[in-house]
């Protein structure tokens, strides 16, 4: 889905589509793959104090119900951020965003010791790595947004690819960039009323970066023959 920028983030006209924000202050990657560009962040949700932004278990959002898995993502997550975020030293505010069988896109705030946001983030993973066979693999997914990065296309800056010893399952983090992606709101609020005369033209100039984007610059995509995802799918149905 694409993400429609806040009415105050929106593009304008004769704006180059990479001057979305994607994050500033944060260390370079360590991938084979640069990013070109540093840009402050969208602001982060403010904790409700220090207290609560370093305990794990008040790390989540005021609406997330308790749970052990909840529990462990949110630990996890606390020991995983500071690490790479400089001047963090835990997280708060850890809210679900989608619901799915097997991936999750989760949002949160890395917080100083103060329990002051430094960044907003995101988690997208799949907790027991388990995807469908014709998807793309989440690892392949955080090299193709960093191959992206610097070329003209709007993608969040990855701070960071799951390995194995995080014990968070498969997925990346990735810096956040503040939007909406539900259609019935694009097109009918009135909050996005100016937005909207805006996003054919946005669209285009987004679909002609990615044509331009130098390919030598992004992962090899598995191929996989029609006939055989066709056999898969039909034999999902019987």
């Amino acid at each position: 889905k694409a993400r429609v920028p806040e009415p105050r983030n929106a593009l304008r006209p004769g704006q180059p589509s990479d001057a979305v924000d994607t994050g500033a202050g944060l260390p370079a990657n360590r991938s084979r793959h640069r990013p070109h560009h540093r840009r402050a962040l969208p602001p982060a949700p403010r904790s409700h104090g220090h207290h609560d932004a370093l305990h794990p278990f008040a790390a989540r959002g005021a609406n997330l119900p308790m749970s052990p898995a909840v529990d462990a993502l949110a630990s996890g997550l606390a020991a995983l951020v500071p690490p790479i975020v400089p001047g963090s030293a835990g997280i708060a505010g850890l809210t679900r965003l989608s619901a799915g069988a097997t991936l999750e896109t989760w949002s949160f705030a890395a917080v100083d010791a103060a329990g002051s946001p430094r960044h907003a983030l995101i988690l997208r993973r799949s907790p027991g790595g388990l995807r469908s066979s014709e998807s793309v693999p989440l690892a392949v997914e955080a090299d193709l947004l960093r191959g992206l990065s610097g070329s003209g296309v709007p993608v969040p800056r990855v701070m960071h690819t799951l390995r194995p010893d995080d014990g968070l399952g498969d997925g990346f983090l990735m810096t956040r960039i503040d939007g909406e992606t539900i259609p019935r709101k694009i097109l009918r609020d009135a909050s996005y009323a100016d937005v909207r005369p805006m996003l054919a033209s946005q669209f285009g100039a987004i679909l002609a970066s990615i044509h331009r984007a130098d390919s030598s610059r992004l992962p090899s995509l598995p191929v996989k023959p029609l006939a055989a995802i066709l056999a898969r799918l039909r034999a999902r149905r019987q």
